[in-house]
């Protein structure tokens, strides 16, 4: 029995570290699993922020670029139906992308990146809405060019729009430009 005895206390050391052993694989294994999904979450958010930061950019650059060349094409005279043609889908398609993405673009401004920026995107988007009510301010011209009624605009009508637009244009780029860096 002393052998048995002895043995067993021996061999306790042994049982006693495997055992130890056992329970510290265990804890790394259910944390390990914890750890990676983390890191699984974190890397899909990056990748979502960048995605959602691409399609944001890509809208606003596409309004501004949209709106400066409709501007030019009514501030140079260049209405006729063919130049309109060229400048007035752009404008609209630019202006319904933006805005009926307005309200994804604020969720998720809120969620990946601050309430601060949801702050600032929606004071841009007051700006390019108040730039979009002046804008409709052309459509009766257009209009009338669409139809045939004329053959380009009236720049007694149009220049007065273009004066007014161009300072809420000069005043929203460096707001685009500073929120898109920061946001980057």
């Amino acid at each position: 029995m002393s052998t048995i005895g002895e043995t067993l206390i021996k061999n306790l050391g042994t049982v006693f570290v495997t055992t130890v052993i056992a329970l510290i694989t265990a804890l790394i294994t259910i944390f390990s699993d914890e750890i990676v999904e983390k890191v699984r979450l974190g890397v899909n958010r990056a990748d979502q922020q960048i995605a959602n930061y691409d399609k944001l950019a890509t809208d606003i650059s596409e309004y501004i670029s949209a709106t400066e060349w409709t501007l030019e094409f009514y501030d140079n005279d260049w209405t006729t139906k063919s130049s309109l043609e060229r400048v007035i889908p752009q404008y609209n398609d630019a202006i319904v992308n933006l805005r009926k993405r307005e309200y994804v673009n604020l969720a998720m401004l809120n969620r990946f990146w601050s309430k601060e920026r949801a702050t600032e995107f929606s004071e841009i988007m007051k700006k390019i809405k108040e730039i979009d009510r002046l804008i409709h301010d052309f459509n009766s011209e257009a209009e009338q060019i669409q139809n045939a009624k004329k053959e380009k605009a009236d720049p007694k009508v149009t220049k007065p729009v273009v004066e007014k637009i161009k300072p809420l244009l000069n005043d929203l780029r460096p707001r685009v430009d500073k929120f898109l860096s920061e946001l980057g």
